[in-house]
């Protein structure tokens, strides 16, 4: 079962593609937005998560504050699952805040690499969770393309097995920090030109 941890809709549960995707744990997920919390990126963010899966990474980040998502997922029954969920998230924006135009959400059913290709709209934070066995060689090319989405002070993460190599970034990106969590690693990243958002 895979529940919005936090924020606006916390607890509410989410749909899971019957199969063709490999949802993030809860520890890993809380991880992940305990430190964007830290940072304080995701209030009033744009939001892209490729391989969007059932959407939970971009949906946690509108729970928590983004204004807009884009969620990418080719699979069409993913896809499907990732706009119901979409619609619960949206319609659990409370009523209190009626004066605020309510987030965004937008279900890309394309291909992260398709996408990437014609995307132009720059994000704040970009998730990145590309099923295990995608070969580094096409994580080489969403990063390159990546670099050019980023915000200047945007921050984009990948998660990807802890067996896997350190990947080679692009010199546009840099990685400031890294964490493993049993079998996944997260690597943080932002444009070479700005600093990490908190030193530890």
């Amino acid at each position: 079962m895979t529940r919005i941890i936090s924020g606006y809709a916390g607890s509410l549960r989410l749909n899971v593609p019957k199969s063709g995707t490999r949802p993030t744990s809860d520890r890993v997920r809380e991880a992940i937005f305990s430190a964007l919390d830290s940072w304080n990126v995701l209030p009033g963010s744009h939001v892209i998560d490729l391989y969007a899966g059932s959407g939970a990474l971009g949906l946690e980040a509108i729970s928590r504050g983004a204004s807009r998502a884009t969620l990418v997922e080719k699979n069409p029954a993913a896809a499907a699952v990732a706009r119901t969920n979409a619609r619960s998230v949206i319609a659990a924006y409370p009523r209190e805040r009626a004066g605020d135009p309510p987030p965004r959400i937008n279900v890309v059913a394309r291909g992260v690499s398709s996408y990437l290709e014609s995307a132009t709209v720059a994000a704040d934070v970009i998730f990145v969770d590309p099923p295990y066995e995608l070969s580094e060689e096409l994580l080489q090319r969403d990063l390159d393309r990546i670099a050019d989405l980023l915000s200047p002070h945007g921050i984009a993460l990948i998660e990807r097995s802890s067996r896997s190599p350190e990947p080679a970034w692009p010199s546009t990106l840099t990685q400031f920090r890294r964490r493993d969590y049993g079998e996944t690693t997260l690597w943080w990243i932002e444009l070479s030109e700005s600093r990490p958002p908190a030193a530890e």
